[in-house]
């Protein structure tokens, strides 16, 4: 390899920049106004940014219809291993069931005042966990029966 000083000015060998292109203006367009281009966008995101905030409003409360369903369930299927297989804890069901019904009214309270969105999930809830605190009570009362019966 051998050693090749370099040019005093490197630049002198290169050619010549090109200048930029002439700006082309045409008499039928105005010119851009820059004050009025935040006002036009602002208003697209308002309106934007107002739809996502009424529906997080109109789903802040659809957990209580679910909630409701869940107890609902639970309590259901609780009551009905308590029938078949006489196992089971009468009372806790029983306050499953107040749970489910507690919040199967507050859901479909929220769908009235338009915070929650889903009215027949409440519904069902509260359908739910009201026929399996009736049970689950029903149970008490022919266990008394019974014990009354076995007694005397």
């Amino acid at each position: 390899m051998t050693f090749m000083p370099e040019p005093d000015n490197p630049l002198e060998d290169s050619p010549p920049p090109t200048p930029p292109p002439a700006e082309v203006r045409h008499a039928a367009l105005p010119a851009p106004v820059v004050r009025d281009a935040p006002f036009a966008y602002a208003a697209v995101d308002d309106t934007a940014r107002q739809r996502a905030a009424e529906a997080r409003v109109r789903t802040a409360n659809n957990r209580l219809g679910e909630y409701s369903i869940f107890f609902g369930v639970v309590t259901c299927v609780a009551v009905g291993v308590l029938y078949f297989f006489g196992a089971g804890l009468w009372w806790l069901y029983s306050l499953l069931g107040l749970g489910g019904v507690f919040y199967g009214v507050r859901g479909i309270g929220a769908t009235a005042r338009g915070t929650a969105s889903n009215r027949p999930h409440a519904i069902l809830g509260l359908i739910l966990s009201l026929v399996g605190f009736i049970a689950a009570t029903l149970y008490l009362v022919l266990l008394a029966i019974a014990l009354a019966n076995a007694l005397g």
